[in-house]
């Protein structure tokens, strides 16, 4: 039933091989991947693929949630080499130095109304500034791309742009729309989550600030996205960041006027003093040079 359930997107070439695993997986409801290796004498790659493909989950493995109906899965999108797959922060030791000079995207999982939604953000290193978002009931390219498009909507684009390995995120589509766009993207290393933390710890917080696991109190999706919405707000501009010690929008707006006023009169007094010190030290080992020499 899953062969013919995928008929329409399976490579020719794949269809004896996934008669074949389907047999196996029959006989042996209960193995995993590494033993209908062994027993096809496949690579692990392709057996895992072929896997995915037929939809195959192995006797006492929780089956995941559906992502909302029974069409048959999308084919895979071309991918960008794993080659060209470079993490540019820890390659080049970046950090953000200025706004928009670096961002960092991602998506995280809402369970609402019996489905999962996906919402893509992304995010500004230097302000930590959410700056653009979408939500959708698919995770694909389509879906981190309006992310993308929604915060150059309102900003200038970054200089680099970070991301996991997701297949969203590596297709050669999303890689041509951020190059057109002048953006070098960079990549964690597969395995390695906490090279895009700072994704990682906003989601922690904002979805526990949003009570994610209690969404079904929305009426419909529209309520969710205005919930949603209020909660970027909120974070932007009131939520206090430990880091910064202010609000992302306040930090990215830079330094008060009226504080500015102040210390800009006190930082050149200061300066000021330098410079009578320094005078002071050249003229009295002018002074004493010359007494050395007697003139």
């Amino acid at each position: 039933r899953a062969l013919a359930h995928q008929r329409a997107v399976i490579p020719a070439r794949d269809e004896a091989d996934l008669s074949c695993l389907l047999g196996a997986n029959a006989d042996h409801p209960g193995y995993g991947y590494r033993r209908l290796q062994i027993a096809l004498r496949w690579s692990a790659h392709k057996t895992r693929r072929l896997m995915a493909l037929a939809a195959i989950v192995p006797l006492g493995v929780k089956r995941k949630q559906p992502y909302g109906n029974s069409a048959p899965l999308p084919v895979t999108e071309p991918q960008v080499a794993s080659c060209a797959r470079v993490n540019l922060l820890k390659e080049r030791n970046l950090t953000a130095a200025y706004p928009h000079h670096i961002w960092a995207e991602d998506f995280t999982y809402l369970w609402f109304q019996g489905k999962w939604y996906y919402l893509a953000t992304v995010i500004d290193l230097y302000s930590r500034q959410a700056v653009g978002w979408a939500l959708s009931a698919h995770h694909d390219t389509d879906l981190v791309e309006a992310a993308l498009l929604d915060a150059l909507g309102c900003h200038a684009p970054p200089a680099i742009l970070h991301q996991d390995q997701g297949s969203e995120y590596c297709s050669e589509r999303y890689d041509i729309i951020a190059l057109s766009m002048g953006i070098e993207l960079s990549f964690s290393e597969k395995g390695h989550p906490w090279e895009n933390g700072f994704q990682e710890s906003f989601y922690r917080y904002f979805k526990l600030e949003l009570d994610a696991k209690k969404l079904d109190r929305f009426a419909g999706i529209g309520e969710l996205s205005a919930a949603i919405a209020t909660q970027f707000q909120y974070y932007n501009t009131e939520r206090i960041h430990s880091a910064l010690a202010t609000s992302p929008a306040a930090y990215a707006a830079g330094p008060d006027p009226a504080k500015q006023a102040k210390v800009v009169p006190q930082q050149k007094q200061k300066t000021l003093k330098l410079k009578a010190m320094i005078q002071q030290i050249a003229t009295g080992v002018r002074d004493r040079v010359f007494f050395i020499l007697g003139a």
